[in-house]
């Protein structure tokens, strides 16, 4: 039953996250840096736009903590939940069903600022992301619930997005296991291939449009 919900959702989401004409699957590559904390990731984040401007975001991401062998993800807090959820031998139907379904709940809501067919921004306020630690060979996890506000510069050509766009997040996180709030910030550079530019992507990368 999990296997199948997971799969059915899986399917028509990706199906709705590339339907789209703007650019909705963002390679993704950033630094999260809080006072007690700096990490880095790589992974990728499906945008589904709806109408023309307004946006949804779903980020994975994965990486390490610099200095220490910790394994580092960022999602969505509902994915999150569903993989618990899922890992959980003893959850019922229900649970699985809810958890399924709260795998199309963002990390944030956006909106594209400009032009109809050349925005130049796009701000997002995020109001479900989640970071997870985990310290490899012990038994130490860190996980936090963020709130969050980005900054996406679009620069275009002639012929559509260009290849690197980069982005900044301004965020609050709150941890699980120890209860510590700090503030960040969130910085890199998105890579969005898409069929009008000159820049082929690799045969494994989704096409932005």
């Amino acid at each position: 039953m999990r296997n199948l919900f997971f799969t059915l959702f899986s399917m028509a989401f990706f199906t709705m996250a590339n339907a789209q004409e703007m650019p909705t699957f963002l390679w993704q590559y950033d630094q999260m840096i809080t006072p007690t904390k700096v990490s880095w990731s790589f992974g990728f984040e499906a945008r589904p736009v709806i109408g023309k401007r307004l946006t949804l975001s779903y980020p994975l991401s994965v990486g390490s903590h610099y200095g220490q062998k910790r394994l580092y993800v960022h999602s969505t807090a509902a994915h999150y939940f569903l993989v618990n959820v899922l890992s959980d031998t003893t959850s019922n139907t229900s649970a699985t069903v809810v958890g399924a379904l709260a795998f199309f709940l963002p990390e944030s809501i956006g909106l594209y600022i400009g032009p109809d067919i050349n925005p130049y921004l796009h701000v997002s306020l995020g109001f479900a992301g989640m970071d997870y630690w985990k310290t490899f060979g012990k038994p130490r996890e860190d996980t936090r619930y963020t709130l969050s506000f980005g900054v996406q510069y679009i620069p275009r050509d002639n012929n559509g997005w260009k290849t690197v766009v980069p982005f900044i997040k301004v965020f609050n996180g709150t941890s699980f296991n120890n209860g510590v709030n700090e503030w960040g910030i969130r910085c890199g550079v998105s890579f969005v291939p898409d069929s009008h530019s000159g820049y082929k992507a690799p045969w494994f990368m989704p096409k932005g449009r």
